[in-house]
């Protein structure tokens, strides 16, 4: 079975344009969700976030689309590890700067230079 339709498998059960945060509640306190926090999607997409020690979480995101965007604020004290495993990701800096990744791709950066992630 390939990969795609895997994910299609994995997300059938979700409205179209819904994106899915499951894991820790999106109300309770934590690294990711600190201030405002928005994900969108043309397609279906799921956000798995959990704890893996104070102050660190692990966050899967699963998307079929053409389009996703995660909106959040930059935060000083936040290192992501991104991994793309299929398609593509990428984020609009502040500076006006583009930076993309491919499948299976992984990118260690900071978020305070993200202002959107697409």
């Amino acid at each position: 079975m390939k990969q795609a339709d895997c994910l299609r498998m994995a997300l059938a059960e979700l409205p179209q344009g819904t994106m899915e945060i499951v894991g820790r509640p999106a109300a309770e306190p934590g690294v990711l969700f600190t201030g405002t926090f928005q994900g969108e999607t043309d397609g279906r997409g799921r956000m798995e976030v959990y704890p893996v020690f104070p102050g660190v979480e692990a966050s899967f995101n699963t998307v079929l689309g053409t389009y996703a965007a995660f909106r959040h604020e930059a935060a000083r004290s936040t290192l992501e590890i991104n991994h793309c495993r299929l398609g593509r990701v990428g984020w609009d800096l502040r500076d006006g700067m583009s930076v993309y990744l491919g499948g299976r791709a992984i990118c260690p950066s900071t978020v305070r230079t993200a202002a959107r992630i697409l």
